[in-house]
This record gives structure tokens, sequence and C-alpha cells, in this order.
């Protein structure tokens, strides 16, 4: 599970940006996970709005650092700084 910078955004309490989550996905076996986190997250929270995109692993790191994506899914650690990995 990584987070990017615009994820505050969405879980402040005064709306900062107004626009939808986005997720990115790196096909693999975190597949079936990922999207199983998706569907909950996206049944708890019915007001957001969420794109998902699908990345290559480096693409998607790209992504994160620079904030087009909120959260990715991959199979694979990070080597670069600046990505929360968990």
């Amino acid at each position: 599970f990584e987070t990017g910078k615009r994820f505050l955004d969405v879980i402040s309490p005064t709306t900062l940006g107004g626009y939808p989550v986005t997720v990115g996905i790196v096909p693999g076996p975190s597949y079936g996970f990922a999207y199983r986190i998706i569907r909950e997250y996206v049944a708890q929270h019915a007001e957001v709005s969420m794109n998902v995109r699908r990345f290559e692993h480096e693409d998607l790191e790209a992504a994160l650092l620079d904030a087009k994506v909120d959260f990715g899914f991959t199979d694979r650690k990070t080597e670069r700084k600046g990505v929360v990995q968990e």
C-alpha cells in the first residue's frame, strides 16, 4: 500500500481539492487484494468519486511522487525515497 501526496486533501474535513481519489494498480498477484480494498472503501465512502488506473511498477512510483495518484497497489518493494510502502 503506497500513499501519494493528494490523499490528505481527500480525508481532510476542509475541502481542499474536490477531485476524485485516484488509485494506481500494478497487474500481478496483488490485483485481488487491491480490488477488495477498493470495494470496501467505496462501500464505506459512497460520496467519494474514485478513478482506478493500471500502471507498470516504475510508472506507479513516478505517479505517486508527482501526486498523479493518491495511493497504489503493487507486489514489489520500492527503492525510491519519498514513497511510503506498507
